[in-house]
C-alpha cells in the first residue's frame, strides 16, 4: 500500500532527504517492514521528530509499501512529537485502517484538547473498543467537562463496552473532582459487580474519590480492604489526611507506609510536609526534610515548595529562604509560598523583593500572590498615615511635536483643558454605554484616595 500517491505534498516540501542510519537500506535494497517500525518507535520514543520525517521520506522514494501496523507506529510518532497535523494527513490517505489507527487519531487530539475533533472521529469509527472510550472520556476530563465524561461512560455501557481499571480511575476522577460521592458510590458498586474490588488501581482511585469527597473513614476503610497496595494508594490515603486536616493521622499513616518498605514518591513527601505545617511541627519538618533529601528530592519543586511553605509557617524564614535559593527550577507556587511567608513575618520589603523577581521571571501572578502583596501595601499606608506622610500625586505625560505635556488629577493649567475635558467626557460616556464596571476586587481599605480622585476627575469633566 502506498501511503502517499505523490511526493510534492506541501508535507514533504521541508522534508530533508538524508540517509538516516545505517540501519536504513538504499533504494536497491529490499526493505524489510520491522525496519521502519523500529525506527518510527525509536523517534517516538525519543520525540525525534527530524529523524522521523527523514525516515517517512526514505519509505516514500524507496517505494516501500508499509503495512497497517508500520502506518500506525508512523503516526503515533508524529503524535508524540506534537505534529497532530502530519499526523492526520497519513491517517487520512491510508486506504486500510485498524483500530489502533482511529485511536491513535482520537488520542492525538485528546492530548491537544481537541476534545471536539476527538469526539467527531471518534463518532466516524466503524468499531469501538475500550481504548477508544477511555480516550474519549479522559479527553472530557482533562478539558474539565466532568459531566460529559460521566455521560460518556454511561453511554458505553450502554453499547455493551466491559470497562476496565483505566476507565473506572478517569470516571472516579470526575466524580472527585465533581465531589458527587453518590455517583462515586454506584460507580464503586459496578467496579465491585466486575470483580475489580480487588485491583489495585480502582482501589486507588476509590480511596482518592472518597477522600476529596469529605468521606475520609469510607477512603481508610478501601485502603485497608485492599489486598495489594502500592505507592499511588499510599500517596492517595496521606494526602486524603491532609486535605481533610488530619494531620497527624496523616503522618501516622506514613511512619506505616516507611515500616512497609513502600517507596516515598514527591507528592508523599509534598503531603507530610503540609502535615507538618499544619501542625507547626518544625523539628519533625526537619528530620523529614533530611530524610528527603536523602532520597534525592532537594532539588525537586514539588517537594521544596511544600518544604518551604512549610518552613514559612513554623516562622523559619531563614530556613525556607535557603529552600527557596536552593531550587533550580522554581514554580508560581514556590514564590507565592515564599512571599506569604515574609508577608506573614511582617517583613514586607523583602516579600515585595521576592514580587519584583517573580514579575522578572514571566511567571506571571495570581491571587495568592497579590493577596501576599496587598497586606504589605495596606500596612505601608498605615505608616504613612500615622507618621502623617503624603505620597507624591500621579501624574501622566505624552509627547506631541517633541513638546511634553504632563497632567495632574483635575488639572485645568493646560492652556487645551477645556478640550481636553470635553473628549475625556465623550470617552467616560461610551465606557458607560458599553457597561464598563471598574473592577474593585483588589482595592484596600487605606487606598481609597485614589477612588476619591477619580470621582474629583469626573467632577472636573462635568464642570467644564
Amino acid at each position: 500500500m502506498r501511503l502517499f500517491c505523490f511526493l510534492s505534498s506541501p508535507l514533504y516540501k521541508t522534508v530533508p532527504f538524508s540517509p538516516f542510519s545505517t540501519a536504513v537500506p538504499n533504494q536497491t535494497t529490499p526493505t524489510r517492514w520491522k525496519t521502519f517500525s523500529h525506527i518510527f518507535q525509536q523517534c517516538s520514543h525519543q520525540r525525534a521528530l527530524s529523524p522521523g520525517k527523514q525516515a517517512h521520506a526514505r519509505m516514500i522514494v524507496t517505494g516501500f509499501q508499509p503495512t497497517v501496523f508500520v502506518t500506525n507506529c508512523l503516526m503515533q510518532m508524529y503524535v508524540r512529537c506534537g505534529s497532530l497535523e502530519y499526523a492526520y494527513h497519513v491517517f487520512d490517505r491510508m486506504c486500510q485502517r485498524d483500530i489502533v489507527s482511529w485511536n491513535t487519531v482520537i488520542f492525538g487530539y485528546v492530548g491537544c484538547g481537541k476534545v471536539g475533533f476527538a469526539q467527531s472521529v471518534f463518532d466516524s469509527m466503524p468499531e469501538r473498543d475500550v481504548v477508544s472510550w477511555n480516550s474519549l472520556i479522559s479527553g472530557y476530563l482533562q478539558n474539565d467537562d466532568y459531566c460529559e465524561a460521566v455521560d460518556v461512560f454511561v453511554k458505553m455501557q450502554k453499547m455493551g463496552t466491559v470497562f476496565d481499571h483505566t476507565t473506572l480511575a478517569v470516571v472516579l476522577k470526575a466524580c472527585s473532582l465533581m465531589e458527587d460521592v453518590d455517583l462515586g458510590i454506584q460507580i464503586h458498586g459496578n467496579a465491585v459487580q466486575r470483580g475489580f474490588n480487588n485491583d489495585v488501581v480502582t482501589g486507588s482511585a476509590l480511596v482518592d474519590m472518597y477522600a476529596k469527597c469529605k468521606k475520609l473513614a469510607d477512603s481508610i476503610r478501601v485502603f485497608h480492604e485492599m489486598p495489594e497496595k502500592n505507592w499511588v494508594s499510599w500517596s492517595a490515603v496521606i494526602a486524603g489526611c491532609v486535605q481533610n486536616d488530619q494531620f497527624i493521622k496523616g503522618l501516622e499513616v506514613f511512619k506505616k507506609m516507611q515500616m512497609a518498605g513502600a517507596i516515598v514518591s514527591q507528592s508523599i513527601y509534598a503531603s507530610v510536609f503540609r502535615s507538618c505545617a499544619g501542625l507547626s511541627a518544625f523539628r519533625l519538618g526537619m528530620q523529614l526534610h533530611g530524610h528527603a533529601l536523602k532520597a534525592n528530592f532537594g532539588s525537586d519543586v514539588i517537594v521544596g515548595t511544600a518544604t518551604l511553605d512549610m518552613y514559612a509557617k513554623c516562622d523559619s524564614m531563614p530556613d525556607a529562604q535557603k529552600v527557596f535559593n536552593s531550587l533550580t527550577n522554581r514554580s508560581l507556587q514556590s514564590y507565592n509560598a515564599i512571599i506569604v511567608g515574609y508577608t506573614r513575618s511582617n517583613q514586607g520589603f523583602r516579600a515585595l523583593e521576592l514580587f519584583l523577581l517573580l514579575h522578572k521571571s514571566g511567571l506571571g501572578f495570581d491571587e495568592i500572590s497579590l493577596s501576599g502583596m496587598w497586606g504589605e501595601v495596606s500596612e505601608m499606608r498605615k505608616i504613612m498615615k500615622y507618621n502623617k506622610l503624603k505620597k507624591e500625586p500621579g501624574c501622566s505625560w505624552i509627547e506631541v511635536k517633541d513638546e511634553v505635556h504632563t497632567f495632574l488629577v483635575c488639572d485645568k493649567a493646560h492652556p487645551r483643558c477645556k478640550d481636553i475635558y470635553e473628549k475625556l467626557g465623550v470617552l467616560i460616556n461610551e465606557m458607560k454605554w458599553d457597561g464598563y464596571v471598574p473592577d474593585i476586587d483588589f482595592v484596600l481599605d487605606e487606598g481609597t484616595e485614589e477612588l476619591k480622585e477619580q470621582e474629583e476627575l469626573r467632577s472636573c469633566v462635568y464642570i467644564m
